[in-house]
């Protein structure tokens, strides 16, 4: 272990399949806006891209599918994320599976976004400027994107019964919100769960 480098769960999403967790987020958002639409006349928003010289809207309201993707985030409450992600290690890999919590209120039969990314679960994570969640609020900037955790969350889980060094027996979860990340890890045979952060006070 380096000395830029400290004991933690790092998953490092590459460019490619960033994108592609990026676009789905897109597309469930703008779903949601076009359902919301349909069903009430209006969906309360969040604009991303206000236009040249105007302030970030916190509130907009549209009557309208927007034409352009990725520009309106729907309101999903006061702490409200809208998406959750849970890793788990393959011998080719870690897995990726992507929620959306709302979506299937207006859809059923809504089937979670399923990648495979060719990098492992790493047990050290950058010293410096490293959170829990690099993605904010389930937003995927461009290029690489980071889930995980250390310092007392990693301390937490290292003293956890069912802790290894191999990461395989165990699925990460991640709940953004706009308030903070719920963290979770499950020892996939004995069921057992633990919340990292249920003891935050947000």
């Amino acid at each position: 272990m380096s000395a830029k480098s400290i004991p933690g769960i790092l998953i490092n999403i590459d460019s490619e399949n960033s994108a592609k967790l990026k676009a789905w987020v897109e597309q469930i958002d703008w779903q949601i806006i076009v359902n919301q639409i349909e069903k009430r006349g209006v969906s309360i928003t969040h604009d991303k891209k206000p236009e040249k010289g105007q302030k970030l809207s916190f509130f907009c309201r549209l009557t309208e599918a927007p034409k352009e993707r990725g520009r309106y985030r729907p309101h999903y409450g006061d702490f409200g994320g809208g998406f959750s992600y849970a890793f788990q290690d393959h011998p080719d890999g870690t897995q990726i599976i992507a929620r959306s919590s709302i979506l299937p209120l207006y859809k059923k039969n809504i089937k979670p976004l399923i990648l495979t990314i060719p990098n492992k679960i790493e047990i050290t994570v950058p010293s410096d400027n490293y959170g829990i969640l690099s993605a904010d609020d389930s937003q995927f900037k461009e290029g690489v994107n980071q889930f995980g955790f250390h310092g007392e969350f990693f301390q937490l889980f290292h003293a956890w019964e069912w802790y290894s060094e191999d990461s395989e027996p165990f699925k990460f979860s991640f709940y953004p919100s706009s308030v903070g990340c719920v963290a979770t890890v499950l020892h996939l045979e004995s069921k057992d769960l633990l919340d990292l952060t249920k003891d935050l006070q947000w």
